[in-house]
């Protein structure tokens, strides 16, 4: 869950702090984590595997424009995107699909408990 949230507010950070692009900061976390996680693989045998697919997706979740308070958002939708994606990847084992809809269900499910909420 802490790589969910991690990447989601680095994705952020880059986005509204450096005024990156949404897909250039997504792209610039992942392969920053990629890295580092290839380096761990090499060195100390540990499959990063599922670890990469988890910041690959929570920093596609973090490119989404969010509001005022882009701290707690981006926390908040970290954590969605680390339940769905761990409850949703069984039952669609392929990257893509996984990735993207868990994705998708976190910021939807955000935006709405928002206007619920609200």
């Amino acid at each position: 869950m802490f790589l969910s949230i991690l990447s989601c507010l680095l994705t952020q950070v880059l986005v509204r702090r450096l005024r990156w692009n949404s897909v250039k900061a997504s792209a610039s976390v992942t392969l920053l984590f990629y890295g580092m996680f290839m380096f761990l693989e090499s060195s100390y045998y540990i499959d990063t595997s599922n670890y990469l697919k988890v910041v690959f997706g929570a920093s596609f979740a973090g490119m989404t424009k969010v509001e005022i308070s882009w701290i707690s958002t981006s926390f908040i939708i970290g954590v969605l995107f680390w339940l769905f994606f761990t409850w949703v990847f069984p039952y669609l084992p392929y990257q893509g699909g996984a990735l993207g809809f868990s994705a998708f269900l976190s910021v939807l499910t955000y935006k709405k408990l928002s206007i619920l909420l609200s």
